[in-house]
């Protein structure tokens, strides 16, 4: 039983996999793949916020405005976002979902949805606190 307490990091590694695999079979399933998680935090930003600021984006996703900017410009190839010129200072670039974004974003919810009850299937309301619990002390213990 210790060995198995030992190699929990194998373990939340393993379910981090399976939840990728479960995400991107369900997203292909519907026509969407290719899309990393990068991209699909940056397309629920904006299905959240609407239109964003290149910066403020840049900011929100932790990644320097080049990163940035390599992932907008594939989202925009993709179809999935389109850029908009500010009318009152061209300096700034606002970015914002097109409708197959918005498509992106309803699938995701809805595929988001199945993942938390495939997760939780067999557990009582007190185990999923306790382990979301637990999960964030252990998220904490690397952030101190």
């Amino acid at each position: 039983m210790e060995e198995d307490l030992n190699n929990v990091s194998s373990l939340v590694s393993k379910i981090a996999g399976d939840i990728s695999a479960y995400l991107n079979r369900r997203l292909a399933e519907q026509g969407f793949s290719g899309i990393a998680s990068s991209h699909g935090y940056i397309l629920y930003l904006l299905a959240k916020n609407g239109k964003m600021k290149m910066g403020d984006l840049a900011r929100r996703i932790h990644k320097d405005k080049s990163t940035a900017t390599a992932l907008i410009k594939k989202l925009e190839g993709a179809g999935y976002i389109k850029k908009e010129r500010c009318l009152h200072d061209s300096r700034v670039t606002f970015i914002l979902l097109t409708e197959k974004g918005s498509a992106y974003t309803q699938a995701t919810a809805d595929i988001s949805q199945a993942l938390i009850d495939t997760c939780y299937k067999g557990f009582s309301e007190k185990d999923k606190q306790t382990l979301f619990t637990l999960l964030c002390r252990m998220e904490a213990n690397f952030n101190q």
